[in-house]
C-alpha cells in the first residue's frame, strides 16, 4: 500500500526487493495523492474500505497473470500503508509475511505509533523545557520576498501550519513540544546505548543515527519538511566505528546519506554488488573529521521537479528542471 512518498521515482526499498527476485506491486489506492485532493480524501471516515479492495484487485490480477506466487505473498506499508497492512492482515489469510511500518493507528494521539502527527510524548520531557524559558526559532517575516520569479511573481507563500501557530500565538508551544519530542528520542536511544556498552558487542558495533529530513519552526514561514531548504533538507548524522572514530567530535563535510552504504561496504571488506550504486566512502571524513571533502551533495523533492545541489560553502537549488527560477546562497555570509 503506497501513500504520497511514493510515484514515478527511484524508490530504495522495491529496488532492493526486486533485486532479490521478489515481484513488487505497486498500488495506487484510494487515500494516496495519485489523482489529487478528491482521491486523497476518497477514504476519509473510511479507512480500509475502498482502499482494501484496491489493493487485493491488484493482488488478484498479479496472481491471475501469474506475476506472482498465490502462496508465498508478502504484504509491506509506511504510515497510512501501515495502517492498512494491519488492516489488511485482519481481513485475510492469504499473505505470509506482514511487515507494517509506522502505522497510523492511534488517531487520538498518535503518540508511539506514527511517522507524523502532533508531538505527545511523556510529560517528563516537556517538563524539561519551562515555557516561560523557551525561545522560539528565529524568523523573518520577509524571508520569502526575495524568492520570486522571473515575472516577480513569488514562488512561495506562508504554510498553512505556519500561519495557524501564528495566528494562535503558538510558536512557543510548538518548539517546545519538539524539543521535548527530541529529548524522549534521545532518551530512548540512551536506553538501547547502555545496553550496548554492556555488551560483548560494544567494541565490534558500528553505529549510524540518521534522520529522513529536517523540520522547519518557523523559519522561512513554514512547520514541517519536504522542501529543499536548510532546515529541511539537512539531517541528522552520527556515526560510531570502534576504534575509528573519537568521541564528541563534529565534521562539517556535506555528505549524502547514500554514502552511508558504501561506507559500511568498506568498513565491512564486502564488494558494492553493483557497479551502478553511487554514494562516496566517508572513512577519510571518520578517521579526520578535518579532512579535505570537496564532493558536492545533490538532493531531488519528489515529483516536482525541484533539485539542489550543495558544497560547504555554497548552494543551488533549482526549479522547474533548472530552466527558470533558482535560488542560490553564500553559506559564509548569507
Amino acid at each position: 500500500p503506497c501513500t504520497d512518498l511514493f510515484g514515478h521515482v527511484f524508490s530504495f526499498d522495491f529496488q532492493m526487493l526486486a533485486g532479490a527476485g521478489y515481484a513488487v506491486l505497486f498500488v495506487n489506492q484510494p487515500g494516496s495523492a495519485g489523482y489529487g485532493d478528491p482521491f486523497a480524501t476518497a477514504i476519509k471516515g473510511d479507512w480500509g474500505n475502498l482502499d482494501f479492495k484496491d489493493v487485493m484487485a491488484g493482488v488478484d490480477c498479479a496472481v491471475e497473470r501469474g506475476i506472482t506466487d498465490p502462496d508465498r505473498l508478502g504484504v509491506c506499508g509506511l504510515s497510512g500503508g501501515g495502517y492498512l497492512t494491519c488492516w489488511i492482515v485482519g481481513q485475510t489469510d492469504r499473505f505470509k509475511a506482514a511487515v507494517p511500518e509506522n502505522p497510523v493507528v492511534n488517531f487520538s494521539s498518535m503518540y508511539g505509533v506514527s511517522d507524523i502527527g502532533p508531538w505527545f510524548v511523556p510529560q517528563e520531557f516537556f517538563d524539561m523545557y519551562p515555557l516561560d524559558r523557551v525561545t522560539s526559532a528565529p524568523f523573518r517575516r520577509d524571508d520569502l520576498d526575495d524568492i520570486i520569479r522571473a515575472n516577480g511573481r513569488p514562488i512561495f507563500k506562508p504554510g498553512a501550519r505556519f500561519e495557524l501557530a501564528d495566528k494562535s500565538g503558538m510558536h512557543k508551544q510548538a518548539n517546545r513540544a519538539y524539543m521535548a519530542c527530541v529529548s524522549y528520542v534521545d532518551s530512548c536511544l540512551g536506553v538501547l546505548f547502555d545496553a550496548l556498552e554492556k555488551s560483548s558487542y560494544r567494541d565490534n558495533t558500528i553505529v549510524m543515527i540518521w534522520g529522513d529530513h529536517g523540520w522547519h519552526l518557523g523559519e522561512k514561514l513554514q512547520y514541517g519538511k519536504t522542501n529543499l531548504w536548510e532546515e529541511s533538507a539537512r539531517v541528522p548524522l552520527i556515526v560510531r566505528v570502534p576504534g575509528v572514530t573519537q568521541s564528541g567530535t563534529t565534521c562539517e563535510g556535506v555528505v549524502n546519506l547514500i554514502d552511508i552504504y558504501p561506507t559500511l561496504c568498506a568498513r565491512l571488506g564486502l564488494p558494492l554488488p553493483d557497479s551502478r550504486i553511487t554514494g562516496h566512502n566517508l572513512a577519510p571524513l571518520l578517521e579526520n573529521p578535518q579532512a579535505p571533502w570537496n564532493i558536492p551533495s545533490l538532493c531531488t523533492q519528489d515529483l516536482t521537479n525541484r533539485n539542489m545541489i550543495a558544497t560547504d560553502r555554497f548552494k543551488l537549488i533549482t526549479y522547474d528542471g533548472g530552466t527558470n527560477d533558482a535560488e542560490f546562497y553564500d553559506r559564509d555570509v548569507d
